[in-house]
């Protein structure tokens, strides 16, 4: 099967269409986690990309204000 995203290589590894450090820790096991066949060298980029983006967010949530914070 071809990699999901770039259709070009063998899709040998399996990339979490929404990253697993999204879920909670305490998300279920019953809780589909999507996933499509990814080549290494694409699922590698992604990986990288998806860090950079998840600690932007973290660093845009100010957490005095209740609204971010869960409260």
């Amino acid at each position: 099967m071809l990699c999901f995203y770039c259709q070009e290589r063998e899709g040998v590894t399996n990339d979490h269409i929404i990253p697993k450090r999204l879920y909670g820790t305490d998300t279920p096991s019953t809780v589909i986690r999507p996933i499509a066949p990814c080549c290494l060298e694409c699922n590698g980029e992604l990986q990288r990309s998806e860090k950079v983006l998840f600690d932007r967010l973290l660093m845009a949530v100010d957490t005095n204000d209740t609204d971010h914070n869960g409260i």
